[in-house]
């Protein structure tokens, strides 16, 4: 997957959206499984606050998880 940091938030709003509808996963389990906050992640995803991303330890979790699903 090709990233551009300028547009990191729509990538991986995208990316995670994508896994959860291919895998059938809820978010909750994706939460527990990559070691982050459940509450951070519905409302990074439901863009509760558009300005607002995550953390780079967040992003750096999401990825080792998406590297140990491919």
């Amino acid at each position: 997957m090709k990233l551009l940091l300028s547009s990191v938030n729509k990538e991986l709003r995208k990316a995670i959206n994508d896994h959860l509808k291919n895998t059938g996963k809820s978010l909750n389990q994706f939460c527990k499984d990559a070691g982050v906050q459940q509450n951070q992640m519905w409302m990074f995803l439901n863009r509760i606050d558009p300005e607002r991303g995550l953390h780079s330890k967040t992003i750096q979790k999401i990825g080792k998880y998406f590297e140990n699903k491919v």
